[in-house]
């Protein structure tokens, strides 16, 4: 892992790389951007706590404070042993149900009225935590909830969100949480047995765009996307393709 073994060469990555995020922010609030969301991997299966401080930390500082309007950090899964890094950036990292509820929400229910004016459906982006924030996705009319990532990465299972959306039309996208496919994560054991809760868990299959979430790992265990391939093309009304 670089990271490890070349610290000094992911400083010069991040030095470099950086005023590219920069100038691509300010270009957004010159257009008109009253906040910025910045997303970023930096979960503790991907990177851990004495990384994220080393590296991260004075990256997303130097972005809070060069960038002229809020930035909200969008981190999806388990961050609980490095909250206390992520305040000291100066980052908008939270979305509270209030805040949802009153900045969020009457404007997807705004677009969602405009589109299917027009006959279109509305898709909104919903990986990380959900807890208090799908009754009031239900209240917004949108058609598609993206990247809607379950436990273990979250607090919710998938069974909780089919159930908060049963009657209200919306489809997800998703599902399957990135460390399914990470043996570092997830023994075998732990996925077969994941593999089937969730399958016992999605009921008919409807309202269901099965993916990963937020996105595949670089270090996926690539067999376990053929082994829910498979299962998933043995399921009543699922997908019915050929798995090499």
């Amino acid at each position: 892992m670089l990271a490890l073994d070349d610290s000094a060469a992911v400083e010069c990555i991040l030095e470099a790389l950086l005023p590219v995020t920069i100038a691509f922010a300010k270009a957004q609030v010159e257009a008109g951007a009253d906040v910025i969301l910045l997303g970023d991997h930096a979960t503790r299966d991907l990177c851990g706590p004495a990384l994220y401080e080393k590296f991260l930390r004075p990256a997303h500082a130097r972005l809070a404070s060069e960038i002229p309007v809020p930035v909200i950090l969008h981190i999806c899964g388990d961050t609980r042993d490095r909250l206390a890094l992520i305040a000291q950036t100066h980052v908008a990292a939270l979305t509270p149900p209030p805040f949802f509820a009153k900045h969020i929400a009457p404007w997807l229910l705004r677009f969602s009225r405009m589109l299917h004016a027009r006959g279109k459906y509305l898709m909104t982006h919903a990986d990380g935590e959900n807890t208090g924030l799908l009754e009031l996705y239900g209240q917004c009319g949108i058609d598609v909830a993206d990247s809607i990532c379950p436990s273990p990465m979250t607090q919710l299972t998938f069974a909780q969100t089919r159930q908060a959306f049963e009657g209200k039309g919306i489809t997800i996208m998703g599902g399957i949480p990135s460390v399914a496919l990470l043996p570092s994560a997830m023994n075998e054991a732990c996925f077969a047995a994941f593999l089937d809760r969730f399958l016992g868990e999605i009921g008919r299959g409807d309202h269901l765009i099965l993916g990963i979430s937020d996105s595949t790992p670089p270090g996926a265990d690539f067999d376990r996307l053929r082994q829910i391939a498979c299962r998933m093309a043995d399921f009543p009304g699922g997908i019915a393709s050929d798995v090499p």
